[in-house]
């Protein structure tokens, strides 16, 4: 980084720079007063001194970052894409990249104009400018809990730390060069299944188009047998320099471009063209673990080679929890998409029978629990990755196999917890089971698992657990800026501010407690305690179907669906009497009330 020359007049000071690495661009940052002070700039840092005069009056200060990246793709510069130029799947990605005109900032220009408009529009109208694309962003989904007002606060502060933290093509776990370097990884998909749940499918595109760019990246650590990239870039273009060949650190996260796409796809109702442009997204992965992590054993079951699940914790295992899902989505993902674009039927064959054999026999120990790899007997949080959750994951087990309640709640009686590395790194073994408990006084115990945590009870349909969860995770809340977000400290608050992943979880699952959308069907107060019996929302179902609902007094007093598809499938718990407005039910299904409900015009 080398900071150029800047330069100042009489209301601000900017200074320009420099970035020559893997990706070379060039910026400026600026700061400004909306009146007369004295301004400098001197190395890296600029400098205003306001006299603020006496009375009412008010100074507002402004500050700007540009650079010239605009929407260019990172993986031009970097040489990655030479090597496998021919491979038809990185042709593909190459020719939906080049696709788009390229347009590079101008950051003096940028700059100057935004000057100019705050000149023009002052306080007032930037204000303004600020609420009306707020506004915009919270109707298109939202919540309204007057039983549970302290729950839609935490949803509304998860979806605005999430909308914060989205750049022009990611969700880094933190901006800031503190956490991770700003890295986007698999982390993001919280982020993703929250923004689709709320119907901002617009936003999460870049992050889809941000993989299709760097699969040749993927593809070289593979030497072109596949993609293996779940962690692809720092924010500000530089690349995570992995090595050329295959590596087993998280395999677990092999799946998320599969899944971000698939995703996309299902929720914005995307055609035939957006499956074929994003489709070695899908084929990449699977590719990934047909030829490098899935093997057939001699009694014919299929099983995934060692290497690390989840992390540091848990290395070297065969049928990692987390790696089987990871590898039977993918593998399930990609056969969809195979058959849907009528290619490659050998393969989807292969995916076909890989997956099958991967979920025929779920590891289980000797307590009737899941079992978090080969010959685990303890108790563990990460079988749960094995739950099916469309069209997030495919899964090996659905939500209502019993095996599924009842290592969870295994998990949060015993908390024998072994996934913590920073812990287990210490060799104190019984700190590190522990550590994850969100009620444990230990000095880590980050607070993404129990917000997954509650996100599983609510696809098991356990309201109440789910509603425990959320309300501990409250009660260890400090203050806005540490709400939830990464650890609890030894005095039972949270520590690390703005750490998105936590955030973005426990607004997805108190998405999930309200609306669980299926492919051919909708879940509608799948797992809403009861004591909340006053509620509405909009929140989104897929190909862009819009869903509002109000519950009075424990009842269901309006749905209304609107989208492009004619009419669903909708599933109401019977205590919330929907016949009453919908009519009669087209049939039961233990403890539900189906429905089919006709959607108005689309979205």
């Amino acid at each position: 980084l080398t900071v150029g020359d800047g330069g100042q007049d009489a209301t601000g000071a900017w200074l320009d720079y420099r970035l020559d690495g893997v990706v070379a661009h060039r910026g400026r940052v600026a700061a400004w007063a909306d009146q007369a002070c004295a301004a400098r700039w001197q190395g890296n840092q600029l400098r205003l001194r306001v006299t603020v005069p006496a009375g009412d009056s008010e100074v507002t200060l402004c500050l700007a970052l540009a650079d010239d990246l605009g929407n260019e793709m990172f993986y031009d510069h970097t040489g990655w894409a030479g090597r496998h130029r021919d491979h038809p799947m990185l042709a593909q990605a190459h020719a939906a990249l080049h696709g788009k005109a390229v347009r590079r900032g101008d950051p003096e220009a940028a700059v100057t104009a935004w000057r100019q408009w705050t000149d023009e529009a002052g306080w007032a109208g930037i204000h303004a400018t600020q609420e009306r694309l707020w506004q915009a962003y919270w109707e298109t989904g939202w919540i309204n809990l007057p039983d549970a007002p302290e729950v839609q606060a935490v949803w509304e502060t998860g979806m605005y730390a999430i909308r914060t933290q989205l750049t022009r093509w990611s969700v880094p776990v933190l901006i800031h060069g503190d956490y991770f370097n700003g890295q986007y990884f698999w982390d993001a998909m919280a982020s993703v299944r929250a923004l689709l749940h709320a119907g901002h499918w617009p936003l999460v595109e870049r992050l889809v188009e941000h993989s299709l760019s760097v699969v040749p990246l993927g593809m070289q650590i593979l030497d072109g047998t596949g993609v293996c990239d779940c962690r692809p870039t720092f924010e500000g273009g530089h690349y995570e320099m992995w090595p050329a060949g295959c590596s087993v650190y998280e395999v677990h996260a092999s799946d998320c471009p599969a899944r971000l796409a698939w995703s996309w796809l299902q929720y914005s109702g995307a055609g035939r063209d957006r499956l074929e442009r994003y489709y070695p997204l899908l084929w990449g992965p699977a590719e990934f673990f047909r030829r490098w992590m899935v093997y057939k054993g001699p009694d014919g079951r299929c099983f995934t080679g060692a290497c690390i699940d989840v992390n540091e914790s848990i290395p070297a295992v065969t049928n990692g929890a987390a790696t089987v899902a990871s590898a039977v989505t993918s593998l399930t993902l990609a056969r969809r998409a195979a058959e849907g674009l009528g290619r490659d039927p050998d393969l989807a064959g292969r995916w076909r029978e890989m997956a099958d054999g991967l979920r025929a026999a779920p590891r289980v120990n000797r307590r009737g629990l899941l079992a978090a790899y080969d010959g685990d007997e303890g108790v563990s949080f990460t079988p749960l990755s094995l739950v099916a959750d469309p069209p997030f994951k495919s899964g090996v087990l659905e939500a209502d196999d019993p095996r599924v309640a009842a290592t969870l709640a295994a998990w949060q009686r015993e908390c024998k917890l072994d996934e913590n590395w920073a812990v287990a790194a210490s060799a104190d073994l019984e700190l590190a089971r522990q550590s994850q408990d969100v009620r444990n006084p230990a000095p880590i115990a980050w607070t993404w698992p129990a917000a997954e945590a509650a996100r599983t009870w609510a696809r098991v349909g356990n309201g109440e657990a789910a509603a425990a969860i959320v309300t501990e995770l409250i009660r260890c809340a400090n203050n806005f800026g540490s709400l939830y977000e990464c650890k609890v400290m030894t005095d039972g608050y949270i520590s690390l501010p703005w750490f998105v992943t936590s955030e973005a979880e426990l607004s997805g699952a108190i998405s999930a407690m309200l609306l669980q959308p299926c492919e051919d069907r909708i879940d509608l107060l799948p797992a809403v305690p009861s004591a909340w019996r006053n509620l509405s929302f909009q929140l989104w179902a897929m190909n862009r179907t819009r869903v509002r609902v109000t519950v009075r007094d424990g009842a269901l007093r309006e749905l209304a669906l609107s989208g492009p598809h004619p009419s669903w499938a909708v599933r109401v718990p019977r205590r919330f009497q929907a016949g009453a407005i919908l009519g009669p039910a087209r049939h039961q299904d233990e403890d539900w009330d189906v429905f089919e409900v006709a959607a108005s015009g689309g979205q």
